[in-house]
């Protein structure tokens, strides 16, 4: 099937997840197939423990698979997911779009600023939204619910490049990885131009 200069593969109905989340994506989502960018990151192992990093075009579903991978693992594996971006702003609009999952019993929770504190009422819910300066904030003070985490997306990956925000991100991969969280990235929202930093793939 095409729709616009897409051809359309995978189904919903043919992804590995629970049929509760499936059926929801179909019917609150009105999404029925997939884009060829999105089935890649399936095939790649989107559902199943791999790292991935997604770099498309705008518009075609990056958000989307972010979000199955967070709500699949909360809701098959038990794990808390948190979700990283580069602004207080977007952070607070993403977790207004993802609090349509509270419809499944998934809890989404917001935090940026004070970057004194660990933040443990965080404990409490299952998709944490937050800046990168936040989460490197929260692993510094080493939360004890960051061992519950599973799957962290870096949004707008592409800040990586940036003077500012790269070493934060920087710092964000290397303190997961030497607290020994078990817990996938998934960074996303990358342009075509790769980064100089290539360390991220």
């Amino acid at each position: 099937m095409k729709i616009g200069n897409w051809l359309i593969g995978l189904r919903v109905t043919d992804l590995p997840l629970p049929d509760i989340l499936r059926d929801f994506i179909i019917r609150e989502r009105g999404i029925q197939e997939l884009y060829p960018p999105q089935e890649e990151a399936v095939r790649k192992g989107l559902f199943d423990g791999r790292n991935i990093v997604m770099c498309t075009s705008t518009a075609t579903g990056k958000t989307l698979m972010a979000e199955l991978a967070m709500v699949n693992a909360v809701l098959t594996r038990n794990v808390k997911a948190i979700m990283a971006v580069p602004l207080r702003a977007l952070a607070y609009e993403k977790a207004r779009d993802l609090r349509i999952y509270e419809r499944l019993g998934v809890r989404i929770a917001v935090t940026t600023g004070e970057y004194d504190r660990e933040d443990a009422w965080l404990m409490n819910y299952d998709i944490v939204v937050t800046t990168y300066e936040k989460l490197d904030s929260i692993l510094r003070h080493r939360a004890e619910w960051l061992r519950q985490v599973g799957v962290l997306v870096i949004d707008e990956i592409h800040y990586i490049d940036d003077d500012r925000r790269g070493p934060t991100i920087e710092s964000i991969i290397a303190k997961v990885k030497a607290l020994g969280l078990n817990t996938r990235c998934l960074p996303c929202r990358l342009p075509w131009v790769m980064p100089k930093r290539s360390q991220i793939t």
